[in-house]
Protein backbone atom coordinates (compact mmCIF):
# COMPACT_ATOMS: atom_id res chain seq x y z
CA UNK A 1 0.00 0.00 0.00
CA UNK A 2 1.30 3.50 -0.91
CA UNK A 3 1.77 6.16 1.71
CA UNK A 4 -1.40 8.46 0.95
CA UNK A 5 -2.13 6.55 -2.43
CA UNK A 6 -5.51 8.48 -3.01
CA UNK A 7 -3.68 11.66 -3.14
CA UNK A 8 -1.15 10.29 -5.06
CA UNK A 9 -3.56 9.01 -7.35
CA UNK A 10 -5.17 12.42 -7.84
CA UNK A 11 -1.80 14.02 -8.61
CA UNK A 12 -0.88 11.41 -11.11
CA UNK A 13 -4.57 12.39 -13.03
CA UNK A 14 -3.17 15.83 -13.08
CA UNK A 15 -0.34 15.20 -14.41
CA UNK A 16 -1.99 12.92 -17.27
CA UNK A 17 -4.28 15.80 -17.53
CA UNK A 18 -1.36 18.56 -17.93
CA UNK A 19 1.14 16.81 -19.77
CA UNK A 20 3.58 19.78 -19.29
CA UNK A 21 3.62 20.12 -15.38
CA UNK A 22 6.46 20.41 -12.75
CA UNK A 23 5.66 18.96 -9.11
CA UNK A 24 6.76 21.65 -6.86
CA UNK A 25 6.87 19.63 -3.36
CA UNK A 26 7.07 21.57 -0.43
CA UNK A 27 7.46 19.34 2.44
CA UNK A 28 8.39 16.22 0.30
CA UNK A 29 9.41 14.08 3.48
CA UNK A 30 10.64 10.98 2.26
CA UNK A 31 9.10 12.14 -1.24
CA UNK A 32 6.33 9.79 -1.94
CA UNK A 33 4.89 12.35 -4.52
CA UNK A 34 8.25 13.62 -5.84
CA UNK A 35 9.57 10.18 -6.40
CA UNK A 36 6.24 9.17 -8.26
CA UNK A 37 6.60 12.17 -10.80
CA UNK A 38 9.56 11.75 -11.44
CA UNK A 39 9.28 8.43 -12.21
CA UNK A 40 6.90 8.64 -14.70
CA UNK A 41 9.12 11.67 -16.09
CA UNK A 42 8.20 15.08 -14.77
CA UNK A 43 11.08 17.42 -13.31
CA UNK A 44 10.49 18.12 -9.82
CA UNK A 45 11.24 20.92 -7.10
CA UNK A 46 10.75 19.67 -3.97
CA UNK A 47 11.74 21.48 -0.30
CA UNK A 48 12.84 19.72 3.10
CA UNK A 49 13.72 21.35 6.07
CA UNK A 50 14.47 18.36 8.19
CA UNK A 51 17.94 16.71 8.17
CA UNK A 52 16.51 13.31 8.53
CA UNK A 53 13.71 13.60 5.76
CA UNK A 54 16.66 15.36 3.56
CA UNK A 55 19.06 12.31 3.70
CA UNK A 56 16.62 9.40 3.33
CA UNK A 57 15.16 11.39 0.26
CA UNK A 58 19.19 11.69 -1.24
CA UNK A 59 19.26 7.92 -0.93
CA UNK A 60 16.42 7.33 -2.41
CA UNK A 61 16.68 9.62 -5.61
CA UNK A 62 20.64 8.04 -5.66
CA UNK A 63 18.79 4.40 -5.45
CA UNK A 64 16.24 4.90 -8.19
CA UNK A 65 18.59 7.15 -10.65
CA UNK A 66 16.60 10.27 -10.24
CA UNK A 67 19.27 13.03 -9.93
CA UNK A 68 18.14 14.28 -13.24
CA UNK A 69 14.60 14.74 -12.40
CA UNK A 70 14.48 16.14 -8.91
CA UNK A 71 16.04 19.27 -7.61
CA UNK A 72 15.84 19.28 -3.47
CA UNK A 73 16.25 21.93 -1.77
CA UNK A 74 17.38 22.04 2.51
CA UNK A 75 14.95 24.77 3.10
CA UNK A 76 11.85 25.70 4.91
CA UNK A 77 9.17 27.81 3.64
CA UNK A 78 8.26 30.89 5.59
CA UNK A 79 6.55 34.97 5.41
CA UNK A 80 10.37 35.94 5.74
CA UNK A 81 13.82 34.71 5.15
CA UNK A 82 15.25 33.92 8.48
CA UNK A 83 17.33 31.12 10.19
CA UNK A 84 15.24 29.06 13.00
CA UNK A 85 15.46 26.06 14.11
CA UNK A 86 12.86 22.97 14.53
CA UNK A 87 13.05 19.55 15.49
CA UNK A 88 13.89 16.69 13.41
CA UNK A 89 11.90 13.93 13.22
CA UNK A 90 14.41 11.32 14.60
CA UNK A 91 16.65 12.14 17.04
CA UNK A 92 20.07 13.34 16.04
CA UNK A 93 21.95 11.14 18.54
CA UNK A 94 25.38 10.84 17.03
CA UNK A 95 25.89 14.44 18.15
CA UNK A 96 22.68 14.67 21.00
CA UNK A 97 20.92 16.85 18.94
CA UNK A 98 17.51 17.20 18.50
CA UNK A 99 17.30 20.09 16.46
CA UNK A 100 18.33 21.85 13.37
CA UNK A 101 19.33 25.23 11.62
CA UNK A 102 17.58 25.56 9.12
CA UNK A 103 16.95 28.46 6.56
CA UNK A 104 13.87 29.47 5.58
CA UNK A 105 12.53 31.43 2.63
CA UNK A 106 9.29 32.65 0.72
CA UNK A 107 7.33 31.51 -2.14
CA UNK A 108 9.37 34.44 -4.37
CA UNK A 109 12.35 33.02 -3.88
CA UNK A 110 11.23 29.98 -5.83
CA UNK A 111 10.05 32.09 -8.66
CA UNK A 112 12.92 32.11 -10.52
CA UNK A 113 13.50 28.63 -10.50
CA UNK A 114 10.09 28.26 -12.03
CA UNK A 115 8.94 31.05 -13.88
CA UNK A 116 7.08 30.64 -16.84
CA UNK A 117 6.75 27.08 -16.24
CA UNK A 118 2.88 25.20 -15.45
CA UNK A 119 3.25 23.77 -11.92
CA UNK A 120 1.59 21.56 -9.81
CA UNK A 121 2.02 23.04 -6.15
CA UNK A 122 1.80 20.65 -2.92
CA UNK A 123 1.69 21.64 0.22
CA UNK A 124 2.72 19.72 3.43
CA UNK A 125 0.36 21.33 6.51
CA UNK A 126 3.88 22.65 7.75
CA UNK A 127 4.34 24.56 4.87
CA UNK A 128 0.83 25.65 3.94
CA UNK A 129 0.11 28.27 6.84
CA UNK A 130 -1.46 31.16 5.51
CA UNK A 131 1.39 33.78 6.51
CA UNK A 132 3.39 32.05 3.82
CA UNK A 133 0.80 33.49 1.11
CA UNK A 134 2.32 36.77 2.42
CA UNK A 135 5.02 36.61 0.61
CA UNK A 136 4.10 34.87 -2.42
CA UNK A 137 2.50 37.47 -4.90
CA UNK A 138 5.68 37.43 -6.95
CA UNK A 139 5.31 33.88 -7.87
CA UNK A 140 1.31 33.48 -8.17
CA UNK A 141 2.05 36.24 -11.04
CA UNK A 142 5.08 35.10 -12.71
CA UNK A 143 4.60 31.08 -12.21
CA UNK A 144 1.35 29.21 -13.98
CA UNK A 145 0.62 27.76 -11.13
CA UNK A 146 -2.24 25.21 -12.41
CA UNK A 147 -3.14 23.07 -9.21
CA UNK A 148 -2.44 23.51 -5.28
CA UNK A 149 -2.81 20.32 -3.36
CA UNK A 150 -2.92 21.48 0.63
CA UNK A 151 -2.68 18.85 3.59
CA UNK A 152 -6.23 20.56 5.06
CA UNK A 153 -6.71 18.71 8.47
CA UNK A 154 -3.74 20.24 10.50
CA UNK A 155 -5.59 23.85 9.76
CA UNK A 156 -8.05 25.78 12.22
CA UNK A 157 -11.64 26.92 11.18
CA UNK A 158 -9.98 30.04 11.27
CA UNK A 159 -6.89 29.39 8.98
CA UNK A 160 -8.51 27.34 6.43
CA UNK A 161 -11.40 30.42 5.64
CA UNK A 162 -8.01 32.78 5.06
CA UNK A 163 -6.82 30.43 3.02
CA UNK A 164 -9.73 30.08 0.93
CA UNK A 165 -9.93 33.60 0.93
CA UNK A 166 -6.48 34.15 -0.25
CA UNK A 167 -6.75 31.55 -2.95
CA UNK A 168 -9.58 32.85 -4.54
CA UNK A 169 -7.94 36.24 -4.70
CA UNK A 170 -5.41 34.09 -6.85
CA UNK A 171 -7.74 32.97 -8.86
CA UNK A 172 -8.20 29.46 -7.60
CA UNK A 173 -11.54 27.54 -6.29
CA UNK A 174 -11.66 24.66 -3.80
CA UNK A 175 -12.29 21.11 -4.82
CA UNK A 176 -12.10 18.00 -2.93
CA UNK A 177 -10.29 16.44 -6.60
CA UNK A 178 -7.31 17.38 -8.67
CA UNK A 179 -8.72 18.05 -12.23
CA UNK A 180 -12.98 18.44 -11.94
CA UNK A 181 -14.01 21.25 -9.13
CA UNK A 182 -16.34 19.58 -6.86
CA UNK A 183 -17.24 20.49 -2.95
CA UNK A 184 -18.33 17.74 -1.10
CA UNK A 185 -17.33 16.66 2.37
CA UNK A 186 -15.36 19.81 2.18
CA UNK A 187 -14.92 20.38 5.96
CA UNK A 188 -13.72 16.92 6.28
CA UNK A 189 -11.08 16.60 3.75
CA UNK A 190 -7.51 15.40 4.43
CA UNK A 191 -6.65 17.47 1.42
CA UNK A 192 -7.98 19.92 -1.01
CA UNK A 193 -7.21 21.33 -3.97
CA UNK A 194 -7.02 24.50 -5.72
CA UNK A 195 -7.74 24.75 -9.18
CA UNK A 196 -6.74 27.81 -11.41
CA UNK A 197 -10.08 29.42 -12.63
CA UNK A 198 -8.36 32.50 -14.21
CA UNK A 199 -4.82 33.31 -15.89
Amino acid sequence: MLWEGDLVYQMNLALQVHTNLLLVDLGCRIGVYSVWAAAVGRPVLAAESDPTYITLMQKTIRANGLDSYITLLANSLSDSRQQATGPTQQPVTKRGMDKFLVHSICLDDLTPLVAGIAVYLRMDARYGHPRVFSCASVFFRAVSVKIIQMEWVGHSGANRDLIAEIMTGYGYTMSTRSTVQTVENMKDSKDVFFLRTSS
